[in-house]
């Protein structure tokens, strides 16, 4: 069963492309489909409708759900990522150096007013220091005016 028939199948309105859809889309989707697969469901049910087509109906609606599912949870992958890029954005990602590691990078720390109060050899030894974890003191130093345990940091290149 494909998307689009499991999607006729729960009266939605099937995407053209689940490879392009946004993980917002993707939600939206999977939220209609549950929502009208429950409401279908209540109404087909073999114990609640008694024609005699009602356990088929079941049988279907629960394939249509599980294809539309498994679809719309599943993300992009890096080789569909990288085709949904454009031939100039593929260009920036390739020539992007990374980071250098080069040890402990000097921290300093600022009241909230922006007064200086003190330089740390590194994110590890201010994070210590003020009694807070070092990976997020390290996550939010680089981000300009971020204020961290009462705190604001720059770090110096």
């Amino acid at each position: 069963m494909t998307l689009k028939s499991a999607c006729l199948i729960l009266d939605l309105e099937a995407p053209d492309d689940t490879k392009l859809l946004s993980n917002a889309d993707r939600d939206e989707l999977m939220a209609q489909a549950k929502r009208q697969y429950r409401t279908l469901l209540k109404r087909e049910h073999p114990d609640k409708n008694g024609l005699g087509n009602a356990h088929d109906r079941t049988v279907e609606l629960n394939e249509a759900y599980k294809v539309v599912k498994s679809l719309t949870r599943r993300r992009l992958t890096v080789t569909e990522y990288f085709a949904t890029l454009t031939q100039k954005e593929r260009q920036a990602k390739a020539d992007r150096k990374p980071r250098e590691r080069s040890g402990p990078q000097p921290v300093c720390q600022y009241s909230v007013n922006g007064t200086f109060i003190r330089e740390w050899p590194s994110i590890k030894d201010a994070a210590k220091a003020v009694g807070i974890g070092r990976q997020y003191l390290n996550r939010h130093v680089y981000d300009a005016g971020r204020i961290v345990a009462g705190y604001k940091w720059k770090a110096i290149a």
